[in-house]
């Protein structure tokens, strides 16, 4: 608990340097890390109310866990974008190469008309 009370001090800090570090305004900073904040804040709250009704085995709760907070995170964010616009980014990227390769496993439709003769008139 100390650590991350630690990290809560000094993060907006290390944040406040890396800002003026690099000549970027903090609303632009804000502006790109708040939808992974929230995802990671929804996830760690998911993990926190279903860890105590998983199984009691210390390696397969820790599977729970890490499936449960992998989901969560991804839908989360994944929501969080769409209801943002779709704004460029990670996640616009990632779309494009999913549909890309979904589009090389996708069967394609049946030639119409092809191939068949045609009835007489």
């Amino acid at each position: 608990m100390v650590r991350f009370a630690v990290t809560l001090m000094f993060a907006p800090l290390m944040l406040l340097m890396a800002t003026r570090l690099l000549e970027i305004r903090g609303a632009d900073l804000i502006a790109v890390i708040w939808r992974p904040l929230v995802a990671a804040a929804m996830m760690a709250g998911a993990v926190w109310l279903t860890h105590p009704h998983l199984p009691s085995f210390p390696a397969l709760r820790l599977a729970c866990d890490i499936m449960c907070g992998a989901a969560v995170y991804m839908v989360s964010l994944g929501l969080l974008w769409l209801l943002s616009g779709q704004p460029p980014g990670a996640e616009k990227t990632i779309g494009a190469i999913l549909r890309a390769r979904w589009a090389l496993y996708r069967p394609t439709p049946p030639a119409t008309g092809v191939g068949r003769p045609s009835k007489p008139a």
